[in-house]
């Protein structure tokens, strides 16, 4: 009776488990897909050898990825690229990070060496294997210490603002650019320049439309505001003083040119000043 309540719970495991696989595969251009999410310091590197599959094939079926990863991205993982002697052994996934599962004989020098990282970053990162490995044990690996590889294929993935689109049928680059308000250019430079063009089932990643900066009201028209400050110089000191020190005669023709008003201001010869005519700086008459 447990023999066949185990076979029965097994069995419905692997229901699952293959309803949940099969929930994943997606078709696009009449190929088969695995979708895989990404998730917060995942790394292109770690995707391939987690699915057996090689950078190249992640990349021509995920242009985006050309860029780098970002968290909630949608990967597609071509299953006719997928390497199924490797497969059985493939690493798992954990954190960003891959876990190797020790197999006999296996060295840690090998491991190290298989995955392209330096034999010291491997043990600084398991200071527990310093006993020796033993089979069915872990090994966890770096990914962002692995060597001879692009930039972006060890980048973790990050938060971006950039939108994750799935190409419908008959859609067209231009389409794309009309409905979130970008240019095609910066859709293409995202995308690795998506040299296959556009694929219904694919994933493309959109930039973010630049941001509008409003004015407050009123706010142009102060910084507008232009302000003209006069400065009046007190001109023909000497003349002033002479004239409230002078005589009765000097006090009545002064009085006499008040009574006239106003009068047009000239030039003075050779100065660099405007005075009333009549007087000069040192009280002369012109």
């Amino acid at each position: 009776m447990n023999i066949a309540l185990r076979c029965c719970v097994f069995g419905l495991g692997l229901l699952l488990a293959w309803r949940g696989h099969a929930q994943d595969l997606r078709e696009v251009d009449g190929k088969k897909f695995r979708a895989h999410t990404v998730e917060a310091g995942q790394t292109l590197f770690a995707l391939s050898r987690h699915y057996a599959v090689p950078v190249d094939a992640l990349l021509a079926a995920n242009p985006a990825a050309a860029s780098g990863l970002s968290i909630g991205q949608v990967v597609l993982v071509p299953l006719a690229a997928v390497n199924k002697k490797e497969l059985r052994t493939a690493p798992a996934l954990q954190a960003g990070e891959l876990v190797h599962r020790v197999a006999k004989k296996e060295t840690l020098f090998g491991i190290a060496k298989r995955y392209g990282v330096e034999l010291a970053d491997v043990i600084a990162r398991n200071p527990d294997l310093s006993a020796g490995l033993q089979e069915g044990g872990t090994v966890v690996i770096p990914v962002v210490q692995v060597r001879d590889v692009p930039a972006a294929t060890i980048a973790p993935a990050a938060a971006t603002d950039a939108t994750m689109h799935l190409v419908l049928p008959g859609e067209t680059l231009f389409a794309l650019g009309q409905k979130y308000a970008v240019p095609t250019d910066s859709i293409l430079a995202l995308n690795g320049g998506l040299p296959a063009g556009l694929k219904a089932g694919q994933y493309v990643r959109i930039p973010a439309p630049p941001k509008t900066i409003v004015a407050e009201p009123g706010e142009t028209a102060k910084k507008r505001e232009r302000y003209r400050i006069g400065l009046l110089l007190p001109l023909a000191l000497d003349a002033n003083d002479s004239i409230h020190q002078g005589g009765p005669e000097q006090k009545r023709a002064l009085r006499g040119n008040l009574h006239r008003g106003p009068v047009p201001m000239r030039r003075a010869h050779g100065a660099g000043f405007s005075c009333r005519p009549g007087f000069t700086r040192g009280g002369a008459r012109v």
